[in-house]
């Protein structure tokens, strides 16, 4: 998979999420402006396992809430929320919010139980959204500067310096990048160059390298693209 089509599917996904977290709060707001309140009781606390990628196991525990409906009917409900440890202990008197359409749609009067789905679900696709929109705005913004250099800037030769890894991953894969440095007769001045992300080792195909085309904007050298078209092009992707 490129790495490209795996920010479009971040930013998918944050915006799927977000659609998600806008869908529980207008749910939980439109429940709200009809739901009635009764006194409820914890009659029990049950416990659901999660497992992680990783293997490990997680334990959150859910309160079973038990309230009388208007016409006497008594009636019982899981929350939504769970928890670790345990909101809420058996015996605990708890505030009802019911639907008086249908009272087996009630919920504990609770910031978390009521919110809590649209909160994370917000986090989540504002995180993803940004990481996928960010990264693609980039590669956008990029493209259009290296289009501009190609038509307007000024080609120098540079010096080859080295070859570095970057720190971090994506999708498992750290990019690695060319540097150079070129000084600016002009001015006197010394620039270091670094290319575009290389998802392949590209160190064999830089053993006699001794300079590097890059393409500067003459006014802000730090506008810049190094010219690595020589590389096969199955390491940039």
């Amino acid at each position: 998979m490129k790495t490209r089509k795996l920010f479009w599917i971040f930013l998918f996904v944050g915006i799927g999420t977000l659609y998600g977290s806008w869908v529980f709060y207008n749910s939980t707001k439109i429940f709200l402006k009809t739901a009635q309140t009764a006194d409820g009781v914890v009659i029990d606390v049950i416990s659901k396992r999660s497992s992680d990628s990783d293997g490990h196991t997680s334990y959150s525990y859910y309160p079973i809430v038990r309230y009388k409906a208007p016409s006497g009917e008594s009636l019982q409900f899981e929350s939504n929320y769970g928890s670790n440890p345990p909101s809420y202990n058996k015996g605990e008197n708890v505030e009802v919010l019911f639907d008086p359409g249908d009272f087996k749609n009630a919920r504990i009067n609770s910031f978390l139980a009521l919110w809590l789905g649209a909160i994370i679900c917000g986090i989540i696709g504002t995180i993803f959204s940004l990481i996928g929109g960010g990264v693609l705005w980039y590669g956008f913004n990029k493209k259009k500067t290296n289009e501009s250099l190609r038509l307007t800037g000024q080609r120098v030769s540079t010096d080859f310096t080295e070859v570095k890894q970057k720190n971090y991953q994506v999708n498992g894969r750290s990019p690695w990048v060319v540097l150079s440095k070129w000084q600016n007769l002009r001015t006197g001045e010394t620039h270091i160059f670094e290319s575009e992300s290389i998802w392949s080792d590209p160190r064999s195909y830089l053993q006699d390298k001794k300079t590097l085309e890059v393409l500067i904007d003459p006014q802000n050298p730090k506008k810049h693209h190094m010219d690595v078209s020589f590389l096969p092009k199955e390491i940039h992707s």
